[in-house]
């Protein structure tokens, strides 16, 4: 269990108040597949929605993921987290969010699904990956198409139906 000092720490150094929150943990490259999660987020916030982004590691495509935020018009919604070694700051991190946003296709056992699942955070991963093999969609998890569509109609369903999220996570 997460102390509740670390979702404060949270809140208050990124600044999020009630607002939802994304989360991303890993290598920042593209073989991540971050694109479907930058352009995702894009399409939310066309829609009008407020949430908040926040993209934690460090990697070799961090420049032009930087640059993808703001082609995007995501300067506002996304927090570069960087490196986070601090154990307790993670937890807080994963215990925050509201969604675990992982569409790598590279992955085949990531454990950040598993820290995420440990602190009650539900994944959603892409249909058909090594990685959504451990999620039923839905239940323990959301699944996606490879494409930021779908995955912005994922975010948006999260965002409409929030005692779901609860149950799920």
């Amino acid at each position: 269990q997460v102390e509740k000092d670390a979702v404060e720490e949270v809140n208050r150094r990124w600044q999020l108040g009630h607002d939802p929150m994304f989360l991303f943990v890993g290598q920042m490259n593209w073989k991540k597949n971050i694109r479907t999660v930058l352009d995702g987020c894009a399409l939310l916030k066309k829609q009008g929605r407020h949430f908040h982004l926040i993209l934690a590691g460090q990697g070799p495509d961090m420049k032009e993921i930087e640059e993808r935020i703001y082609q995007n018009g995501l300067q506002e919604n996304t927090h570069l987290a960087g490196h986070v070694t601090d154990m307790k700051l993670l937890d807080g991190l994963y215990a925050r969010a509201d969604v675990f946003a992982f569409p790598s296709l590279y992955d085949s056992a990531p454990m950040v699904i598993r820290e995420a699942a440990v602190m009650g955070t539900p994944s959603v991963l892409v249909r058909g990956s090594c990685a959504a093999d451990v999620v039923r969609d839905r239940e323990n998890g959301y699944l996606c198409e490879n494409s930021p569509e779908s995955l912005c109609s994922v975010l948006e369903e999260v965002l409409n139906d929030r005692e779901s999220l609860q149950v799920i996570g």
